[in-house]
């Protein structure tokens, strides 16, 4: 778990800089169990917060997953894919 070393080595790095890790109340990291579990064991009073991109295209995948198997249950949605991914208002 290289990622949960990089998350060590930051808490490393501002305790040398003399910085007090109570003062950090929030990360902002990516969906990973890696940098998950890195916060939570090094930064334990640290809340988390993921970064906007990751999570969006996770979301666009499942929903592309959802609409596939959708498609093979009900052929009638074939040609309908933008449906789903538009803006509400378009």
């Amino acid at each position: 778990m290289k990622l949960a070393l990089a998350v060590a080595d930051i808490k490393d790095y501002l305790c040398e800089k003399a910085l007090t890790l109570a003062n950090i109340t929030q990360a902002s990291i990516e969906p990973s169990p890696a940098f998950i579990s890195g916060i939570g064991t090094h930064l334990p009073n640290v809340g988390i917060t993921f970064d906007k991109f990751p999570v969006v295209k996770l979301l666009n995948q499942a929903m592309d997953k959802v609409r596939k198997k959708e498609y093979r249950e009900h052929k009638a949605l074939k040609g309908h894919q933008y449906i789903f991914l538009k803006h509400k208002n378009n």
